[in-house]
């Protein structure tokens, strides 16, 4: 038997928790790419103010994976309001980032998943294993198709709605995870100043636009 199969066999003890994920993303990153100068310097504020309002609102980033940046609320540390929290840093940056031109588009899930320490003693990290991951990063690229700046699902509007004006965008997205589908709500989150009693009218401007949206690109595919 192997090193790395000894190291992979010992118990790991893994807490289950409620947590809530972000996936953000630039737009308009790989137009600007062809200027290097002008590329890193977008690129480093992009990254600063998105970590910044993660941190500030009790998260915790994992990974930045090109112009993606991953982060976690509730896994690594206590963070009571995750839900609450990962919204309000998604809105904390776009609105700092608008004001420097540069756009984002941030997907918000959250949902049990087991938190802990994984890897071997020559790697390790604080893994967070569930499939809400799957659905933050799903929320961000349906927000990119669509142009909604920060898309959540329906475990974090539950969580949220008190608190934040939003619009139903879809009725159902299917979402791949291990194997099988399962099926999402989603929602674009709005400000919080807005008095929810508006909400259903929003709801359903909005609605008739998304499916005029998916209606227009399978005529393009005819």
């Amino acid at each position: 038997m192997s090193a790395s199969r000894r190291t992979l066999s010992k118990e790991v003890i893994l807490e289950e928790k409620k947590v809530s994920y972000t996936v953000t993303n630039m737009l308009g990153s790989h137009e600007s790419v062809v200027e290097v100068s002008r590329y890193a310097t977008r690129f480093t504020e992009y990254i600063t103010v998105v970590v910044d309002a993660v941190k500030a609102n009790g998260g915790v980033v994992g990974v930045v994976v090109g112009d993606h940046v991953h982060a976690s609320f509730n896994a690594v540390k206590r963070c009571a309001t995750h839900a609450r929290s990962s919204v309000e840093a998604a809105l904390t940056a776009r609105s700092v980032l608008l004001q420097h031109g540069v756009r984002i588009i941030t997907g918000i899930a959250c949902g049990k998943a087991y938190c802990g320490p994984l890897g071997s003693k020559a790697v390790m990290t604080f893994g967070v294993i569930g499939t809400d991951a799957v659905t933050a990063s799903v929320m961000c690229r349906f927000g990119r198709l669509y142009g909604l700046p920060i898309v959540c699902s329906d475990n974090v509007y539950k969580e949220v709605s008190f608190a934040f004006a939003t619009k139903l965008v879809v009725v159902r997205i299917c979402i791949r995870v291990g194997g099988g589908t399962t099926e999402a709500l989603a929602y674009e989150v709005l400000h919080s100043d807005i008095k929810q009693t508006d909400r259903g009218e929003w709801m359903y401007e909005l609605e008739v636009n998304i499916w005029e949206a998916f209606n227009n690109a399978g005529r393009a595919l005819l």
